[in-house]
């Protein structure tokens, strides 16, 4: 029984002594630090918590920053459709000119071909005709009428050939406005036969010793051009080139003049 005892107390201050001590509490640790060190720990706390403070401000913006680029890839998408749309209507517009510029084109030339006809036209009609330079001018009112008689006396004094009294005169006028007191007025005559003009122009030279000259009518717009041929077509004769005006065509040496 004594021994039990002494094994009993034996055991129980063994399992004492084996028995792992359990460490200081949070609350005892507090307490055994001292002021410098609770300052320090309160420091890093507050440091932890700015940190924090920051992270969430930066979360912040970041969420800010992603609706703002989410606004933005709406706008740009919609931009995008307003580009493609105005492309759209733009290509359909562009088309359209397309097509009005080609009308227009045709128009044109329509217009410089029918032009081109009217003035063909004018100088056919002219074909038969001749104008007559520095024929005396009468300021009386029967000039009118005795420009005709003029004319045919004119060739009748020339006699250009035994065919001259033959020669028929459709109408005869002065151009232009009465210029009182200057020098006379061209005298445009038709003639009824081309064979007949042709034959005068031939003989245009007989008239210089009288101080007549003599040339086709043609349209202004014919005339002007022959006007800007006309001296390349005498500095081409004076070199002995082969030149001579058709209309308003210069040829030298078989060659159109400018092409």
């Amino acid at each position: 029984m004594g021994s039990k005892q002494k094994r009993s107390v034996k055991e129980l201050n063994n399992s004492l002594t084996s028995t792992p001590i359990k460490p200081k509490s949070k609350q005892q640790k507090m307490e055994n630090l001292n002021e410098s060190e609770i300052v320090k720990i309160i420091g890093e706390m507050s440091e932890k918590l700015n940190k924090l403070d920051k992270l969430d401000l930066i979360e912040t913006r970041l969420n800010s920053i992603d609706t703002d680029i989410k606004d933005l890839k709406h706008s740009l998408t919609y931009q995008q459709e307003v580009v493609a749309e105005v492309q759209s209507v733009q290509a359909v517009q562009e088309n359209k000119l397309k097509v009005i510029e080609e009308k227009v084109g045709r128009i044109e030339e329509e217009k410089a071909k029918l032009a081109r006809e009217i003035i063909d036209m004018r100088a056919h009609s002219m074909r038969s005709n001749l104008i007559f330079y520095n024929i005396r001018e009468e300021n009386t009112p029967n000039e009118k009428e005795e420009v005709e008689n003029k004319i045919k006396s004119l060739l009748r004094d020339k006699e250009l050939n035994s065919e001259t009294e033959k020669i028929e005169i459709e109408r005869a006028h002065r151009l232009g406005r009465n210029r009182n007191g200057t020098k006379p007025r061209p005298i445009v005559v038709k003639f009824l036969r081309f064979q007949d003009k042709e034959m005068i122009k031939r003989n245009a030279y007989k008239f210089k010793d009288i101080g007549v000259g003599i040339s086709d009518q043609f349209p202004k717009e014919i005339q002007e051009e022959r006007n800007k041929l006309y001296p390349v077509f005498k500095d081409a004769r004076s070199k002995g080139h082969k030149a001579f005006l058709v209309k308003d065509k210069l040829f030298i040496n078989g060659q159109i003049y400018g092409r």
